[in-house]
């Protein structure tokens, strides 16, 4: 079977990299720039902070090397605040190209809801919580005859160490749900993900000051929860743009062919075989797919020819019907990328019929064929 010539669509692994170390090196570039901005005017702010504690005239610096510490620690916070709008807005048009409608929609909400909140929640932690706490224990502490001292570098650590887990939070929640969207397969998925709640919650549990001794490991898990379960919000597609596992073959002919079989369950009018069973039947070098219902889903469609072009598939073989139903558009679209759609048409099948026909028409399909 011959293969057109195909457009290049998609643009290249090598470019994507390209990108994102762009968008690395205009992010560290403004952290730097921000960071200098604020070595100049952090000491107002921090002026300000320890203005509204109660009282301020009690707290002290007892260390030559704490005020130093309080005060990069304060610059370096206020810098990824700061760029935090940038960073945000440099990622997303990263990508959003390869995204779908609600993919994109979940995307924006989540963004702008962290350049709103965090900002906002950070200022409710320095300038409403930490002085309302001191102020309490002021008074619980008050002796009569006895001067009150607070160690100022102690309480900046308590209101840091709250800023630095909202942070790593959110870029933990960021980077799983990144993995998601970009769609790796499931082991690799699972793999990329676990390292990035280790290495998150490890920099909670070496980056919290003393203050929060007896307490890292319980706060890192539930950061580590709270990302997991909110990178779990993003839409679930069964058909997404990611790395199959699809290799060149030679059929018969000598022509080199690359194929995916897509089990479409037609809103479950279709029998379904799970993943695991196609898997199983030792088609070495063909990809499977699922999706609920090829012909009716528009994002389904999307992603499929995106899989198409960026997967190279000259094959696309759908369990459920022969590929009647669906769009013109998308037909033409996948014969511009020199894909074949080819069925198996199991609908027509009995719902009465034993799984392993499904599995054994499966594997007769592709002994038909004479794939080596």
């Amino acid at each position: 079977m011959s293969r057109t010539s195909r457009p290049n669509h998609v643009p290249a692994l090598s470019e994507h990299l390209f990108e994102l170390n762009k968008i690395i090196s205009r992010s560290s570039l403004a952290l730097l720039f921000a960071i200098m901005v604020w070595a100049y005017s952090v000491d107002n702010v921090l002026e300000s902070w320890t203005s509204i504690i109660t009282p301020s005239s009690a707290l002290s610096v007892y260390g030559p090397y704490d005020w130093l510490e309080i005060r990069w620690t304060a610059i370096l916070i206020l810098s990824v605040v700061t760029i935090l709008p940038i960073t945000c807005f440099e990622i997303r048009r990263f990508a959003i190209p390869g995204l779908t409608k609600p993919e994109k929609i979940w995307l924006n909400l989540f963004l702008i809801l962290s350049v709103i909140l965090i900002p906002i929640i950070l200022y409710l932690i320095w300038f409403i919580s930490i002085p309302e706490f001191t102020n309490r224990i002021s008074n619980l502490d008050s002796i009569e005859g006895v001067s009150q001292r607070y160690d100022a570098k102690e309480i900046f650590s308590l209101a840091s160490g709250f800023s630095w887990i909202i942070i790593i939070t959110f870029l933990a929640t960021f980077s799983v749900s990144l993995i998601r969207f970009f769609g790796f397969s499931d082991v690799k998925r699972k793999y990329l993900s676990t390292r990035i709640f280790l290495i998150c919650g490890g920099l909670i549990i070496l980056t919290l000051p003393s203050v929060f001794e007896g307490l890292r490991v319980i706060i890192a898990s539930a950061s580590i929860s709270i990302a997991f379960l909110i990178s779990r919000t993003t839409p679930q597609i069964s058909l997404r743009r990611h790395s199959l596992n699809v290799e060149t073959l030679m059929d018969s002919s000598g022509y080199p062919q690359r194929i995916a079989v897509l089990d479409c369950s037609c809103e479950g009018a279709c029998p379904s075989i799970s993943q695991d069973k196609i898997s199983e039947a030792s088609f070495l070098g063909i990809a499977n797919l699922s999706c609920k219902a090829l012909c009716l889903e528009p994002e389904e469609q999307y992603s499929l020819i995106q899989l198409a072009n960026s997967e190279n598939l000259s094959r696309i073989v759908i369990t459920g019907c022969d590929g009647t139903p669906l769009p013109h558009s998308m037909k033409n679209n996948l014969e511009k990328l020199g894909t074949n759609i080819e069925g198996l048409q199991w609908l027509d099948r009995s719902p009465n019929t034993p799984k392993s026909w499904f599995f054994q028409s499966l594997e007769k399909y592709f002994s038909d064929i004479q794939i080596k």
